[in-house]
Order: structure tokens, then C-alpha cells, then sequence
């Protein structure tokens, strides 16, 4: 992990581009709330489903599905496309707070995070989809950066959906953004706002990132160079 030097350029609609609608799998977690105020303060149409024990139109900026029902994502794309309502931007925050680490818990935790984003992506393949997206999944807990975080183990699964899923849907780009829930109300909480708010509204160029307070950590790769061979290598 490398820490980035600087936040990345907010896409607004000042800009002249194409915004659309950002759906959003919000969540109770304190966090959410001052992140949705972020997005809707860049002029971004926000469009929300949250849990529930069925698919429901609320109203025009609410759904609800219930998380393990793969046909309900289903019911959802369909009602999108019919509304003239597809989002050009997807934030998945159902792996943020309520720490399920617990065996007993595993279920739930696969259930709101992987399986989501794979019944999602399944119901985006049914209704013949190609419209380009950026699917941002914000977790907390899923990656150690210090070597000291606390982490959720199940929630390493939803890594793994954001690697798969643009290789088989080329139409979609993925980015990983981990955090460390700060404190409601807090100084801390106001600034991962504003530091999330940029993140989703810019383009896609680092795939796996997380934030540390105030600080952007980007996963990075570096080769390394093999040293030449001081020994003739012995005969088979």
C-alpha cells in the first residue's frame, strides 16, 4: 500500500459530462448519511435501496429489496429501465458498520456483500445491460493497511466480485474503496465525506484504495529486478 499525495478531481456537472443517476445500496451506518449529502451537493440525482423483505417501489428515489432474493435485483433493473431512471453510477455501503464477523453471522455478511453485487451483476446480464458504469463498493473493515486495522474476513469476498465482474462485463469499471468508520458527528466523519464524495465523482483510475482518516492509500505493485546468477547452474 503507497498513500496517495492528493484526492482526485470531482467530476461535476459543471464540467459538460453526462451525470445520470448514482444508485446507491444505502445503509443505517452513521457514515452514509453526510456521503449522500456530499453527492446530492455536486448536483447528482441520488437513487436509494435499502434492505427489506420485499421489492418495493417506495417512491421515485427509493427501493427496497431484500438482500438474498436474486430475483428481486431483477425487478429492480427492470423498474430503472422502465422509469428512464439506469444509474451511470452505482455505491454499494451494505459491508459498512455492524461488525458480522462471528460464525454466525457469516451468512449475513455474504449475503449483503458478495451475493449483492453478484445478483446485481446477474440481473444487469438478464436484462441486456451495456451501458458504461463505475460500480463503487465502500467497505469498512476489508483491508489491513497498518498491519494493526481491525478487519472482517467475510468481506474480503466482495474484493474478488470487484476484480471479476469488469472482466466479464467490459462495460463496467470497479473501485474498491475501504474506510475506518469515524465517529458520528466528528470532524473526521465531515472530511471522510468530502474525501468519499470526491472519490465516487471522479473518474476510475485506481481500482483498490482505502482511506485512513484524512489519508488515501492506493494498492500498487512494483517489479523487482533478479539478480544476475553467480553460480553455474549444477546439471540435471
Amino acid at each position: 500500500w503507497k498513500q496517495s499525495e492528493s484526492l482526485p478531481a470531482v467530476q461535476s456537472p459543471d464540467s459538460g459530462e453526462e451525470t445520470g443517476t448514482v444508485l446507491v445500496f444505502d445503509t443505517q451506518a452513521p457514515v452514509a448519511a453526510p456521503l449522500l449529502k456530499e453527492l446530492e451537493k455536486h448536483g447528482f440525482e441520488l437513487c436509494r435501496v435499502q434492505k427489506g423483505d420485499a421489492f418495493e417501489k417506495k417512491n421515485e428515489n427509493l427501493y427496497t429489496v431484500e438482500p438474498g432474493n436474486e430475483d428481486h435485483y431483477k425487478q429492480l433493473v427492470e423498474q430503472l429501465t422502465q422509469d428512464g431512471a439506469f444509474p451511470s453510477r452505482v455505491v454499494h455501503m451494505w459491508s459498512i458498520g455492524n461488525d458480522t464477523s462471528a460464525e454466525d453471522h457469516l451468512e449475513a455478511e455474504m449475503t449483503s456483500g458478495f451475493y449483492s453485487l453478484l445478483y446485481f451483476s446477474r440481473a444487469l446480464i438478464s436484462a441486456g445491460s451495456t451501458t458504461p458504469l463505475v460500480l463503487d463498493v465502500v467497505t469498512d473493515g476489508m483491508q489491513d493497511i497498518s498491519g494493526l486495522d481491525h478487519i472482517i474476513p467475510a468481506r474480503s469476498t466482495l474484493l474478488g466480485a470487484c476484480i471479476v465482474i469488469p472482466q466479464e462485463m467490459k462495460h463496467i469499471r470497479c473501485r474498491s474503496i475501504d474506510i475506518v468508520s469515524p465517529r458520528p458527528g466528528s470532524y473526521l466523519e465531515r472530511q471522510l465525506s468530502r474525501c468519499l464524495g470526491a472519490e465516487i465523482l471522479s473518474p476510475v483510475e485506481d481500482t483498490q484504495l482505502a482511506y485512513r482518516g484524512e489519508q488515501r492509500w492506493v494498492k500498487t505493485f512494483e517489479s523487482l529486478p533478479v539478480p544476475p546468477a553467480t553460480e553455474t547452474p549444477a546439471d540435471l
